[in-house]
Parts: structure tokens; C-alpha cells; sequence
């Protein structure tokens, strides 16, 4: 793989000071926005604190990592090229092939001097004279530009358990979501996992093939269901390649974001047990991926007969391949049913617990006290390690943000204009926040990630190009228009199913979370249509100020439909 533009390059001053652009964050959607900006001419500087692009696919390298998307709907589409010149491996991309795609990606359709690598951002500030933004790096780089793009990503700040004595272990101690380069040697070693959800799910029977002793501590079971992962044919890319427009055009309307995924329309109890069991077990034994939450009974989710019937036939799945009745039940869960949390994937998870020297130690059962130099105690005493893995997520979206200083109109934090939850405007902007955006931000919606950012970059380069064609020094959103996105957030998770409190969405799995909705719940297809229906009223919802020469004290305007 080349090596990218990184910080110990030099970047010619003059251009440091002419950016159209700073993009913060190189995950999918810092990449994306980088190739629509590229493309329509202008000058953008992409900063990634990491060694390479990818975002959650640079970080998260760990064991087993892979999407639960099909590969097909979880790339881009903006040039017919891709599908003649990328061929994906597998029904469901592993983080070694997202990592390769997203370097092609910039190789391919960007620049490598369009990329800072190394680079942490730790300030950004408005200048309403000027209407650009400063931003300062850790390496003492300062840039201007006239737009602020915030593409930090949902799971890029990584959360480690909250335990007294974590700088105490005398071994390794690393998080999933910050897996080591170099790798890590784990053959023959006695391997403590903490976290058994998505990522903990993954990564689990791959530790278990190398270890000597493998003791997973878990706080809650969850309802993963087999991934049944295998290679793509021949025939299926080539079919791909045929109807590359078809499937970027379905993917933008289904619901969850996901090409060719066929909507169930029946409800549970309107069917026989004979069917209502085959469909579960073809639920269950498919190639499926997330395709489960569309494929299965339109009630599963939202009503309480139906839910309870779904999981409870994942429970007898689960007692099938757990030979010991009692681990079996500590792995059901037993406080939530299917849906209440993100469903994981897993390939081979429940089978680990079949073997000797694979352990499953509840935490609310036997609560962990702290971590030891030697390992872990709980209150049943310490059991002593090698390594030490924490499965334990991310603090979505709004972690990343809380990293760097960035402040709008008049000085104000956005971490003060954020202190009851966020105020967004599709996800997008933010009032008080000139001339900055968000690409897959908060209250953006909750489904495959590309086909979202896919819609977001275009329109926000959109935004952008009639700012510039106004004459306007800034443009900004209304505190009326994101008081109404907002409130229409919460309404659309009201409406989604059952309840989402403690969920990680709603910042539930963080001390102090804001314990709000943090994701659009509406679907990719009636986003698009609001966000359109700005675009067609001239930016309702958005003003903007005089002219970049005008005096900055002008009072900024609201644009109708008649301007």
C-alpha cells in the first residue's frame, strides 16, 4: 500500500492559506467529500490523525473485523469505474479490503497531496470578518479555509471500561477499536476479553483459535445471529457490473439503505408455525447480514407477540449450539428482546463456549472490581492474564467532536451549544456554526452508512457552490429550522420500534450521555426528500451574510423562495 501525504511533508504556505476546504476525519465520508470536492475543482486539505485512510477500517484491524452490510451496497457509486475496475471478494467485505478500497478510492479519483496523515486536529475557530475558519494541528500547522467539513465519524473515539487499575496491567491492554499495527502475538497466551457486543462478537473466535486460555467477561448477552459470510462468483459481479446504476438507485430508496433487499409485508401471527418457522430458519441459516431487520416479520420489532416469538426461537438457536445449559442461558439475554440493541453477527461466537479452555464470566453475576498487575478481579477473586482485549464501543459521534476546540459566532463552544443533546439541521449544520458541516454526523440517518454519506457529500458541495455564487461571506442555519429537525429525530425514534434507552445511539453505553436519540431513524429515502425540499425553497432554513468585502457587521438575511 503507497504511503500517503503525511505530516513530516512539507505543505506549500501559499496553499495553506487559499483552502476552499479543511476536511477533518479520512473515514468513508471524509473520503467521499474529498472526491466531490476534488471534482469540482477546488482546493481541500483532508487531516486524519491516523497513519492511513479508512477511518474505522484503518483503526479497527482487529481479528474477524468485517462489514455486516453486502459488499455491493456498502461501496460507492459515484463513477460507473468503480464497478469495472474493483472487484469485492466477499458477500460481506472484511477491514483488509475496506482499508484497500478507500486508498484505491483517493488513488484513483483525488490526489495523495490532498491527505494529511499524522495529523491531529485540536482547534477550529470562525472568523466572522472573514468568514474562513483557523484550524490548529498537534504539529504546530496552522490552516485557513472558508469551510469546515467535520467527518470524524460515529465509532471513531474508542471507550475503554470505566475500572480503577487499567495502567497497572503488566501486559497488553488494548482496545479493538485501536488495534496495533504490527498486530499482536496471541498464540499461547491467556487472553481476557472484556465486551461481548458487535466488535466483541467478531473478534472472539479468533482469539479462542489461538489461545491457551480464553475468559470472555460479558455485562449483558446479545441476539447475534450467524453471518454466513462466503465468497462473491463470478457471475454475481458480473451481474453487479451490468446493473451498477439499478443497484445505486435501489440502495438510495430501501429503507435500510441496502440494494435488492426484499421488505417482508406479513406480520408474525398472520401466519401459520409451520411458516412462521421456515421463515425463521431462513432468517437464520441465509446469507442475510443486516438484511434480517428487512427480510423478517414487519411486526418483529415494534410489536410485543412478535418480538417475543423472534427471540424467542434465537434462544433455542442458541441452546442448540451451547452444550452446557447453564452458559447457554448466561449468553440469552435476558433483559431485552431482538432489536433493542443493534443485532450483532457472528461466525462461530456461541461455539467457543464448547471448549475447554474457552470461559464466559458474567459481570452482574460476579461484578469486576479492578484490573491487577497480574489480571482481573472480580468478587469472586483474580484470575491472572496475558492480555488484555476491551470490546467495549465507542462514545458515537460525539466523542471525536469532544476532542477538538471548535468554536463559532461570538466564541461559543460547540460543546456549550451541545450541552443538551445536538441541534442539527439534517444532521448537516449546526446554528451559530458559519460555513461548517457535518458528513455522517449525528442525527444523520441510521442505516448503511455510504448510501447516507453518498447522498450527504454532493449536497453539501451543493450548499457550498451557492454560498459562493451569493457573494455571501457565511452561510448558516436558523435555530428555528434545527429546533424542527431535530424534534423530528426524536419523533422518528418514538416511531422505529421499542425503546432505545440505554443503547449506544443514545449515548447510553457512556457515563454522563446525553440519553437523546443521536440518529435519524426515518430511512435514506424520506431524508432525501426533506433534505430536497430545502434545496428546492432556496436553503429554507439557512441565512446568509453579506458579501465577503461588505461590512461584517451586516445583518445576515434569510433566503425564500423569492430571493
Amino acid at each position: 500500500m503507497a504511503a500517503l501525504f503525511d505530516s513530516r511533508q512539507v505543505v506549500d504556505p501559499a496553499r495553506e492559506n487559499r483552502l476552499d476546504a479543511v476536511i477533518v476525519g479520512a473515514g468513508m465520508a471524509g473520503v467521499r467529500q474529498l472526491v466531490e470536492l476534488h471534482r469540482r475543482g477546488l482546493e481541500v486539505l483532508l487531516i486524519e490523525r491516523g497513519s492511513g485512510v479508512g477511518g474505522t477500517w484503518h483503526f479497527n484491524r482487529y481479528p474477524g473485523a468485517r462489514t455486516d452490510s453486502d459488499a455491493y451496497s456498502y461501496g460507492f457509486f459515484f463513477d460507473p469505474e468503480i464497478a469495472q475496475k474493483w472487484t469485492w471478494k466477499e458477500h460481506f467485505a472484511s477491514q483488509e479490503d475496506l482499508e484497500r478500497y478507500y486508498n484505491w478510492i483517493i488513488d484513483r479519483f483525488c490526489s495523495r497531496d490532498e491527505v494529511l496523515l499524522n495529523t491531529t486536529v485540536e482547534a477550529a475557530h470562525f472568523d466572522d470578518a472573514s468568514g474562513s475558519w483557523t484550524v490548529t494541528t498537534d504539529t504546530g500547522r496552522t490552516l485557513t479555509a472558508r469551510y469546515l467539513i467535520l467527518a470524524t465519524g460515529m465509532t471513531s473515539h474508542p471507550i475503554f471500561p470505566p475500572l480503577e487499575g487499567k495502567d497497572d496491567f503488566h501486559g497488553p491492554l488494548v482496545h479493538t477499536g485501536l488495534w496495533p499495527e504490527e498486530g499482536l502475538d496471541l498464540a499461547g497466551k491467556r487472553i481476557a476479553q472484556i465486551g461481548t457486543g458487535s466488535s466483541g462478537i467478531q473478534i472472539a473466535p479468533f482469539l479462542a483459535k489461538e489461545a491457551a486460555q480464553l475468559t470472555v467477561y460479558q455485562r449483558r448477552g446479545h441476539w447475534s445471529t450467524p453471518l454466513n459470510n462466503r465468497p462473491l462468483t463470478d457471475k454475481e459481479n458480473d451481474d453487479f457490473r451490468a446493473r451498477f446504476a439499478e443497484y445505486f438507485k435501489d440502495r438510495q430508496v430501501n429503507l435500510a439503505a441496502q440494494a435488492f433487499h426484499e421488505w417482508e409485508t406479513r406480520t408474525a401471527p398472520e401466519v401459520s408455525e409451520k411458516e412462521r418457522r421456515q421463515k425463521f430458519d431462513y432468517l437464520y441459516d441465509e446469507v442475510m447480514g443486516l438484511r434480517i431487520l428487512a427480510e423478517n416479520f414487519t411486526d418483529a420489532m415494534s410489536d410485543g407477540e412478535a418480538n417475543r416469538m423472534w427471540s424467542d426461537y434465537l434462544a433455542e438457536r442458541i441452546r442448540g449450539r451451547v452444550h452446557d445449559p447453564a452458559v447457554a442461558e448466561r449468553l440469552i439475554p435476558k433483559d431485552h428482546g431482538f432489536g433493542r440493541f443493534r443485532p450483532p453477527k457472528d461466525t462461530g461466537y456461541y461455539e467457543i463456549f464448547n471448549e475447554e479452555h474457552v470461559d464466559l464470566v458474567s459481570m452482574t453475576e460476579t461484578p469486576v472490581v479492578r484490573i491487577t498487575r497480574a489480571g482481573i478481579e472480580t468478587t469472586e477473586g483474580e484470575r491472572e492474564f496475558d492480555i488484555i482485549v476491551c470490546a467495549t464501543g465507542f462514545e458515537v459521534w460525539l466523542g471525536a467532536l469532544r476532542q477538538i476546540d471548535i468554536r463559532g459566532l461570538n466564541g461559543r463552544s460547540l460543546q456549550d451549544a451541545w450541552s443538551a443533546g445536538p441541534h442539527t439541521v439534517l444532521g448537516v449544520a449546526t446554528p451559530g456554526f458559519p460555513n461548517m458541516f457535518f458528513n455522517a454526523g449525528a442525527h444523520g440517518v441510521g442505516s448503511n452508512s455510504p448510501a447516507f454519506v453518498e447522498y450527504q457529500a454532493p449536497w453539501i458541495a451543493d450548499i457550498m457552490e451557492h454560498t459562493e455564487s451569493t457573494g455571501a461571506r457565511w452561510i448558516d442555519c436558523t435555530a428555528e429550522a434545527a429546533d424542527a429537525w431535530t424534534e423530528h429525530v426524536y419523533e422518528a425514534a418514538a416511531a422505529s420500534g421499542p425503546a432505545h434507552e440505554g443503547a449506544w445511539y443514545v449515548g447510553g453505553n457512556v457515563a454522563n450521555g446525553v440519553g437523546k436519540m443521536l440518529v435519524y431513524m426515518g430511512g435514506i429515502a424520506q431524508y432525501s426528500t426533506m433534505a430536497a425540499d430545502i434545496l428546492d425553497h432556496s436553503y429554507r432554513g439557512f441565512v446568509f451574510a453579506g458579501s465577503v468585502a461588505a461590512n461584517p457587521s451586516r445583518t445576515a438575511h434569510q433566503v425564500t423562495g423569492s430571493e
